[in-house]
This record gives C-alpha cells, structure tokens and sequence, in this order.
C-alpha cells in the first residue's frame, strides 16, 4: 500500500497598484516602440509589469501592474 503525501502549493499573496490607458490602434506602436521596447524598459526601471491586451474593437488597452502607487505612477 503506498502513502500518499500532502502537496501544498506556494502561494504568496501582496498589495498592488494599477493602472489603465486606453489607446486607438493606429498609435499603439508609437508608445510600445519597437518589438515593446519603450514598454520593456518602462517597466524594468518603475519595477511595473506592463500589458497591451485588446480592449473592445475600437482600443488597445495598456495595463501597469506595481507594488506601490509611486511605481505606477511612474510608469503612467
């Protein structure tokens, strides 16, 4: 017979920050900047993580995750 051992995942749960900016596609690419690299570099100076995701038909929305309103801010 054999045993069986308990598995608990690792979880960690924190307080964050967010932000939203909705954007017309046709202008999309000036803010992200090449393959996201306006955006990349956006974020790994205000210790953000940023996301384009489509927004209804007519916007792209840009999402600003952080720990802290000062970081979001920041990255806004």
């Amino acid at each position: 017979m054999a045993q069986t051992m308990g598995f608990t995942p690792a979880t960690s749960v924190f307080q964050g920050f967010g932000a939203t900016i909705s954007v017309h596609p046709d202008h999309i690419g000036f803010i992200c900047g090449k393959r996201f690299a306006t955006l990349s570099e956006i974020g790994r100076a205000t210790h953000t993580r940023i996301v384009v995701s489509n927004g209804d038909a007519n916007l792209k929305v840009i999402t600003i995750g952080g720990r802290s309103v000062a970081d979001v801010t920041a990255a806004y």
